[in-house]
């Protein structure tokens, strides 16, 4: 199914990935700021976790393949469609 990217869509899609971070990180870090009690070493691990694992990994999950994981590509997608879980990727040297 292939579908048709609109400029409503485009818009949202910025406005929710670049322009509401901008505004939403400095008042979310003020925020855990003040309910922290000006702990600012809580403050950057609360805000680095959100970044590692909102912006980071998926930026890591995105360019993989430029880190030479197409032998976990392959298992994850065996693994995932009948095994019972997830197996561990162990890349052969041929």
């Amino acid at each position: 199914m292939t579908s048709t990217s609109s400029p409503l869509r485009n818009r949202l899609l910025f406005a929710s990935t670049y322009a509401f971070p901008v505004v939403a990180f400095p008042l979310v870090t003020y925020g855990w700021w003040r309910s922290s009690g000006g702990s600012w070493r809580f403050v950057a691990v609360v805000m680095g976790v959100a970044v590692l694992f909102g912006y980071l990994m998926p930026w890591i999950r995105r360019h993989e393949r430029s880190f030479g994981s197409d032998a976990c590509d392959e298992a994850a997608s065996t693994s995932m469609s009948g095994s019972a879980g997830l197996q561990p990727c162990h890349k052969r040297s041929t």
